[in-house]
């Protein structure tokens, strides 16, 4: 979640799971899944989510599977 990045103040945040049930190794389960929605969102779409909105979920949703 990259907040208004033009605000000086803006925190990005970034959600993830842990892959708790294969200790003591430490793994991230949604890394890459995250990551291609991140990039996605910085690269792909554009302005709000008014652009093509009945395909937006299924499209960042797939394309994040896809990956």
């Amino acid at each position: 979640m990259e907040g208004t990045p033009s605000t000086p103040e803006n925190q990005a945040t970034f959600f993830a799971y842990r892959q708790f049930w294969i200790e003591p190794e430490f793994t991230t389960w949604n890394l890459n899944h995250k990551y291609m929605h991140y990039l996605n969102g910085h690269f792909v779409k554009y302005g709000g989510f008014g652009h093509f909105p009945s395909k937006m979920e299924w499209w960042s949703e797939g394309l994040a599977e896809y990956m």
